[in-house]
């Protein structure tokens, strides 16, 4: 998997940063679930989410589809605001609007997928898309797998050197 030089194996030019970016995608939520978690836990949300769960319950399974991908949609499409602002130069605001979005998105989507969970399974579609974030989740801990032992090396040995 190394080359002789220590470094990782070539491989296509696009693999790393699209495996950065996909493992940033899932890591983050690890961050920002304690956010949305202490926002849940508002009295206004716990009412509004009871009602919100009784009433995804009750959806046929389409629905549920439907009900899972409509704050993805709303969020990507918020989400090219945070790109314009950040070619724009201000790319503390397109952060911030960024992670504010992310979070709101997770939480959104857990909190249809814990709801709907049973119904959801119903649907191939559902499954199959399912399968396929597992999949990608292999392939990014795959893809950053030599990078990691890679920098691990380099750290070890930087610190081993005496000053």
């Amino acid at each position: 998997m190394s080359s002789p030089s220590g470094h990782p194996a070539r491989r296509a030019w696009w693999t790393l940063p699209l495996a950065l970016v996909l493992a940033l995608q899932s890591r983050l939520w690890l961050y920002l679930r304690p956010l949305a978690q202490l926002v849940l836990q508002w009295p206004v949300w716990q009412k509004w989410g009871t009602l919100l769960v009784r009433w995804l319950q009750r959806r046929s399974p389409w629905q549920a589809v439907a009900c899972m991908l409509m704050p993805i949609a709303l969020a990507n499409l918020l989400k090219l605001i945070c790109v314009y602002w950040t070619v724009q130069g201000r790319w503390f605001v397109g952060a911030a609007l960024y992670v504010t979005l992310k979070t709101l998105e997770f939480g959104c989507v857990a909190l249809i997928e814990q709801a709907c969970r049973p119904t959801l399974r119903t649907v191939k579609l559902y499954r199959v898309v399912y399968l396929l974030i597992a999949r990608i989740r292999r392939w990014t801990n795959c893809q950053l797998r030599p990078w990691r032992r890679w920098w691990s090396a380099v750290r070890a040995d930087f610190f081993s050197k005496p000053n």
